[in-house]
């Protein structure tokens, strides 16, 4: 426990028991712990245990009632806008606002919270930890509002551990305490959201989307109405329900946010083209490809638009723009940022060579290696089907059935 955290725990016991007329020796006995233990707790000693603070804290009848989103109010705002450069500042904030000695332990606590955010972004697992069992050690003083916070970062600390039954539980948990404080947390549906598509369970996924549309539609956030429909299309796509994955995907197209920011309006556009490729309706997924890929400002990965552009291109045998693109594939060859390299480089060989031996060996050994499951669910299901098609058609019937195998295990 840190010596800040137990001096002003220290501080609040002395003040309670002088202000009850409780002298040391009688507090002592009522607790059943020595007049020593006592005396170094009102010191704010780290040699004894925390539980041993929580106790008399408890006895005492101190509540950690006043955290709210008054103390939190543009912390989280920020929070829930992404904006993590602004995050940063809150720390210091509090702690520039006065000095340790005159902070509450309600200050404190909102510190630790917002340091367990912040912790939680930077992936900085150890102090994650730490903030968070200092956080559990006031629960039995605490009301729903700080317990929504802890079971929302006791979520967060295991989706980090790869433990999403027992994240998802915590963070369903976090939800109903969100709403008996009357702050329906939107945040945690997308969380729960992300769980569910990691267990592929978009169904689940699917109807948290529609809880947290329903409340952007209440607080009228056309932004996050918009940031909703994204996901689920993306869960659409997942699910290959590719129409109702395009209808959404469109009203994300002609919404302002598309209008005014170049990366959401890439990733949609994106997303389209990925739609109509999984669809079969090639001529519209170029179309969208090429829209995409011409949007040079945006973050996206241009390197797999490209690759995804180029095979298209090459099933519809569209000679004329084959030539106009595959100039771009040395550019983005020799860009060492580009995360979509290793596509380029298959395209790149089924443009010399064609569909050999060399091409198939290089998606099994190099590209589908490289892809993470739960993030590349499409992506592996089309190169999966390609390569179970190579084995079927070369009688490779052993490595046809593992294939098989691992494309079962992308859907169950």
């Amino acid at each position: 426990m840190e010596q800040d955290i137990l001096l002003i725990i220290a501080k609040h016991i002395k003040e309670m028991r002088i202000r009850r007329g409780l002298s040391q020796n009688k507090l002592a006995k009522t607790l059943n712990i020595g007049q020593p233990v006592l005396s170094r707790i009102e010191n704010g000693h780290s040699n004894v245990a925390i539980s041993n603070y929580v106790s008399v804290l408890t006895f005492l009848n101190y509540k950690i009632t006043s955290i709210n989103d008054e103390n939190l109010h543009h912390f989280f705002d920020d929070l829930r806008k992404g904006n993590k450069k602004r995050l940063t500042d809150y720390e210091q904030e509090i702690l520039d606002k006065s000095s340790l000695q005159t902070l509450t332990l309600t200050d404190i606590i909102c510190l630790k919270i917002i340091q367990s955010y912040l912790a939680y972004f930077n992936r900085n697992m150890k102090r994650f930890k730490q903030f968070i069992s200092i956080l559990e050690a006031f629960s039995e003083l605490a009301d729903d509002y700080f317990i929504y916070r802890l079971k929302q970062l006791q979520g967060l600390y295991h989706i980090m551990t790869l433990e999403y039954g027992r994240a998802e539980q915590l963070l369903e948990s976090a939800y109903s305490h969100s709403l008996r404080c009357g702050k329906e947390d939107e945040l945690i549906l997308y969380q729960r959201c992300w769980i569910y598509s990691k267990q592929k369970n978009f169904t689940q996924s699917s109807l948290c989307l529609y809880e947290a549309e329903q409340f952007a539609n209440f607080s009228q956030n056309t932004n996050r109405i918009i940031d909703i429909d994204n996901l689920l299309a993306i869960n659409y796509m997942a699910d290959y329900e590719t129409d109702l994955a395009i209808a959404y995907l469109k009203r994300c197209e002609n919404s302002t946010k598309a209008k005014h920011n170049d990366d959401f309006y890439s990733q949609v556009i994106y997303n389209l083209g990925l739609s109509h490729y999984l669809k079969k309706d090639y001529e519209k997924a170029a179309l969208y490809f090429e829209r995409s890929f011409k949007i040079k400002d945006s973050r996206r990965d241009h390197g797999l638009t490209l690759s995804y552009l180029l095979k298209t291109l090459i099933i519809l045998k569209d000679e004329e723009r084959l030539a106009t693109y595959q100039p771009f594939i040395k550019e983005i060859l020799a860009d060492e940022h580009q995360t979509g390299k290793k596509f380029v480089q298959l395209v790149k060989i089924e443009l010399e060579q064609g569909k050999t031996e060399t091409y198939y060996k290089f998606l099994e050994k190099e590209i589908i290696p490289s892809l993470n499951p739960s993030y590349n669910r499409i992506r592996l299901k089309l190169l999966y089907e390609e390569l179970s098609q190579f084995y079927w058609n070369h009688k490779q019937y052993k490595n046809y059935k593992m294939i098989v195998n691992h494309m079962m295990s992308l859907i169950t």
